[in-house]
């Protein structure tokens, strides 16, 4: 541990500040990390594909940087505001476990997203076919013999008949 990073601690404990509304740390870490992965995958997909890079496609990963971080703020907001008010507590109980969830499903998202760009970039190589594209169809729900989509597929053949 650092100095900055025990004066940081220690001034929250003086001031009897809780932080309680914060997320995960490592779901943090691991989001921001994936979120750069996805951007060097991004680029050396359309590098493998011959495909010149331009500032929009930058700026998407800017853009999708802020809406990820503007979802995480509003739900820590409401876990902050639902510490102070007698009302909303238990709703700031169960927002601990939305903050985590939310943050699981954008490394889902972008993990997906990862996989595309790797399988987009030789979809011919053992690598693309064997692994890739296996847990590609697996993140997608494209499984044969998928459970829910056969419910799905019986469902619209009955509203079919009516």
């Amino acid at each position: 541990m650092n100095i900055k990073t025990i004066l940081f601690a220690g001034s929250f404990a003086f001031l009897n500040i809780k932080v309680n509304f914060i997320p995960n740390t490592d779901l943090l870490i691991m989001m921001g990390l994936a979120i750069t992965f996805d951007l060097i995958t991004g680029v050396a997909k359309s590098y493998a594909m011959g495909v010149k890079r331009t500032s929009k496609g930058y700026r998407q990963t800017i853009v999708k940087f802020l809406q990820y971080g503007g979802a995480i703020l509003v739900s820590m907001g409401i876990t902050f505001l639902g510490q102070y008010n007698p009302e909303m507590k238990k709703l700031s109980d169960s927002m601990a476990y939305f903050n985590n969830g939310l943050l699981v499903f954008i490394i889902f998202i972008e993990l997906t997203s990862i996989l595309e760009n790797c399988y987009e970039m030789n979809k011919t190589s053992k690598i693309s076919q064997f692994l890739i594209r296996p847990i590609l169809k697996l993140f997608t729900f494209e499984l044969k013999n998928n459970v829910i989509a056969k419910l799905g597929d019986d469902v619209n053949n009955e509203n079919a008949k009516i």
